[in-house]
C-alpha cells in the first residue's frame, strides 16, 4: 500500500513539476512578447520622429524658397517701378521744359 501511496505522491510531484515548467515557458514567452512589443514600439516611435523631422525640414525648405522667389519678385518689381517712375519724371520734366520754352518763345513774342 505503501508503494501505492508513493507512487501517487511522484505522480503528482511529477504534475506539479511539469505545471511549475509549463508556466515559467508561458512568462518567459509572455516576457519575449512584451519585450518584442516594446521594441516594436521604440521602432515605431522613432521612424515617426524620424518623419516628422524630415516634414519640418521639407516646410522649413518650402517657405526658404517662398520667401526668396518673393523676395526675388518683390525686387523685380521694385526695379520695374522704379524704371516706371524714371520714365515719368524724364516726361514731366520735358513737359515742363516745353512749357517754360513755349511762354518764353511767347514773350518774345510779345515783346516784338
Amino acid at each position: 500500500m505503501m508503494t501505492l501511496v508513493g507512487q501517487i505522491r511522484g505522480q503528482a510531484e511529477a504534475q506539479r513539476a511539469d505545471a511549475k515548467q509549463r508556466e515559467e515557458a508561458q512568462r518567459a514567452e509572455a516576457l519575449a512578447r512584451e519585450q518584442m512589443l516594446m521594441q516594436m514600439k521604440a521602432e515605431t516611435e522613432a521612424a515617426n520622429q524620424k518623419r516628422e523631422q524630415m516634414m519640418a525640414e521639407n516646410e522649413i525648405k518650402r517657405q526658404k524658397m517662398l520667401v526668396d522667389t518673393n523676395a526675388a519678385v518683390l525686387k523685380e518689381k521694385m526695379q520695374a517701378d522704379l524704371k516706371k517712375d524714371l520714365e515719368f519724371q524724364q516726361i514731366q520734366q520735358k513737359e515742363r521744359d516745353r512749357a517754360v520754352a513755349a511762354q518764353q518763345k511767347l514773350r518774345e513774342l510779345t515783346g516784338q
